[in-house]
């Protein structure tokens, strides 16, 4: 049965068909990759009646055409050993690439979309000339049988190699190691014997080495404005507001101050950089000793913790003082303790043990949420509701119960904390303006572009919300801080705002459209984006200079000369542009690598692991909604997710029935 619902893309092509056709995938994927993002001004300089001059680049120099036919003749061989390849073992299956091909299909959408947004700021690229939708499908079509191909590469691949190099031991439920075999080399019997009897403190202690050049070079640490207006909180120079979270106000401040008992200012930046990195370094050793027990290989393992050692996104991110970087830490160990808990559900491990096993796991789930949410406001929505969808997950009446009572915990316990610290200290509560940054940005860039449909109506009721005049000057496409610092704080006025929001809405939708795709595309869009000011190579007091008022509250010193800080900058920035090194770097190929992977699991019917990327997915819509786009500082904590996502994808597709199987023996 199986062989008839497979259509073998071989059956197509003949030797010389094959050719042919590779060949013309060949040129359209190169085409697509070497494309310029450029809008032709007339008629006759329309790419398709220029469409091989375009390609060779001639007008650019020789150079370029002997590059672009270089790519042109990698692509053809690929395509030629791969998807037009005589009784192809990879390239089959209807169900199976129907998932892929709308996986490709999707991504190169995206990857279309964002290049229109990076460069012009909307979809000029794709409709913005009379053949620039010809040009836009040409394009579509090399990216997405690109992608297909290496999609179907990577499945067929990734079961290849798991199911020859991850035999399962029914004696002590562990993988066999062959780091472990008679015959393996000293420095790997050290590796295994380090990392296996020491699972959790010796992967801390390697994070915090790999980490400390870079800390160096910018000790003590960098002070943001947002980190100094909690600083000025808790030491009086500011009313306390909710606006950051009071909670991690109190963190940081109470560090602050013992750095300052026991020697300065900068001793407290360096003792709550320390904490941050201390924290963060646990989660990440909490999850390899969770996949550990998972049965994910050490070979696997070193390369997970290698990611997170030698990545200069953390090492960078996390000597930034930051409420995220404590947030982001959190959220780590709740996507850790939230994936284990799927799988203990899944092996119905808890069905022969007391129901106490249930709610302390689900207890210790509820205790980092609500942490979270104590420290970041919008982690509640993330918490709570990846905590209610873990009821998709097959369990019985008792167990189903215990997870919505969790989740009323999570939300009532957060809420209750969150306003009982605001009471005690009398904080003025955060401004509803911080959730409304998308209808903001919307009736900005629709005031922007569009001045002469707005009614006097609509006018009165947006001049009521938010500082009419000062729309259109103060609309930055890829921030929405300015338009939102505008907002009156009359929320009796919103109702009104929202009526006329929605209207304005329907006239221009594709307006509504371009502003939050605009605000949002670095997270989805995998195209360069720099963001707006991520230069951290100031003094680490850099946050005080943006208010003066702050300085008599701090005594702080510029340890540390800008060159040193400037130097290592220029490095970074070089990483960031050396081909594969700068995937690391781009939020969107992160958010692509989740979706390959739920994509993954539905191929392999694994319908019901894919609860495990809840919290991740929650993650990205919220980012969607942020005020600022393509911000490392929100997406820490997925990032850093990625090996626990891998390892879920392995234990649930090769180890899971095994495990399974022995469990039910027991």
């Amino acid at each position: 049965m199986q062989a008839k619902s497979k259509i073998k893309f071989s059956a197509l092509f003949h030797s010389k068909a094959g050719i042919v056709v590779a060949t013309i995938l060949g040129i359209l994927s190169a085409f697509a990759f070497l494309s310029p993002t450029i809008i032709p001004s007339a008629f006759n300089e329309i790419v398709l009646f220029n469409i091989v001059e375009r390609f060779l680049h001639v007008a650019h120099g020789a150079d370029r055409g002997i590059t672009s036919a270089a790519f042109a003749v990698f692509f053809i061989l690929f395509y030629k050993k791969t998807i037009c390849a005589p009784d192809s073992e990879i390239f089959g299956g209807v169900r199976y690439s129907f998932l892929s091909l709308l996986f490709s299909l999707s991504l190169s959408v995206a990857l279309i979309v964002g290049e229109s947004f990076r460069a012009f700021g909307d979809f000029s690229f794709i409709i913005g000339y009379r053949f620039q939708m010809l040009l836009s499908i040409i394009l579509l079509l090399g990216y997405t049988i690109f992608f297909y191909t290496v999609a179907e590469l990577a499945v067929y691949y990734l079961d290849k190699i798991m199911t020859k190099h991850i035999p399962y031991n029914t004696a002590d439920n562990e993988f066999n190691n062959k780091l472990c075999a008679e015959g393996a080399m000293p420095q790997q019997r050290m590796a295994t014997f380090l990392l296996e009897r020491r699972p959790f403190l010796i992967p801390l202690c390697i994070l915090m080495i790999c980490w400390l050049p870079i800390w160096l070079i910018k000790f003590p640490g960098i002070l943001t404005l947002d980190a100094t207006v909690q600083l000025a909180q808790f030491r009086g120079g500011l009313a306390w507001s909710d606006h950051h979270p009071v909670l991690g106000s109190l963190i940081l401040g109470a560090l602050l101050e013992l750095g300052s008992f026991i020697n300065n200012d900068d001793t407290g930046i360096f003792i709550i950089v320390l904490f941050q990195m201390l924290l963060f370094a646990s989660s990440c050793s909490f999850a390899l000793l969770k996949i550990r027990k998972w049965g994910i290989p050490l070979n696997i393992r070193i390369l997970f913790l290698l990611f997170w050692a030698l990545n200069p996104i953390f090492s960078n991110q996390l000597l930034v003082v930051l409420k995220c970087n404590i947030s982001n830490a959190l959220l780590l160990f709740f996507f850790v303790l939230y994936i284990d808990f799927i799988k203990n559900i899944q092996l119905g491990i808890w069905k022969k043990r007391l129901d106490k096993h249930i709610f302390i796991h689900l207890g210790c789930i509820v205790a980092v949420g609500v942490l979270a949410t104590l420290i970041r406001h919008n982690n509640l929505y993330i918490t709570v509701i990846s905590i209610l969808l873990l009821l998709i997950i097959r369990q019985n009446a008792r167990q189903r119960i215990a997870i919505v009572l969790a989740a009323v915990i999570c939300f009532a316990g957060a809420n209750i904390i969150s306003t009982s610290l605001r009471n005690s200290l009398g904080a003025e509560q955060g401004c509803i303006s911080e959730a409304l940054s998308i209808p903001f940005q919307q009736t900005a860039r629709f005031v922007f572009e569009h001045p002469e449909l707005v009614t006097p109506e609509d006018r009165a009721a947006i001049d009521a919300v938010l500082c009419f005049d000062s729309l259109p000057e103060l609309y930055v496409p890829w921030l929405s801080d300015p338009v939102k610092d505008t907002f009156r704080g009359d929320t009796s006025a919103l109702p009104e705002y929202f009526k006329h929001w929605f209207q304005m809405g329907m006239r221009r939708p594709l307006t509504y459209v371009s502003a939050t795709i605009a605000n949002s595309y670095a997270y989805f869009a995998p195209v360069k984006f720099t963001s707006f000011d991520r230069d951290y190579t100031r003094a680490h007091h850099a946050g005080i200079a943006f208010d003066d008022e702050f300085e008599n509250l701090f005594d702080f010193k510029d340890t540390y000369p800008h060159s040193v800080r400037s130097g290592f900058q220029i490095l970074f920035e070089t990483l960031r542009r050396i081909p594969l090194i700068n995937l690391f770097f781009s939020m969107a190929h992160y958010t692509w690598l989740i979706i390959f992977m739920m994509v993954v699991l539905l191929k392999k019917s694994c319908y019901r692991a894919i609860v495990a990327f809840a919290p991740a997915g929650l993650m990205i819509l919220t980012f969607i909604a942020s005020p600022i786009n393509g911000e490392v500082r929100y997406f820490l904590s997925v990032i850093a997710a990625m090996p626990l996502f891998m390892s879920w994808i392995i234990y649930s597709i090769y180890i899971k029935e095994t495990e399974r199987s022995i469990c039910s023996a027991q």
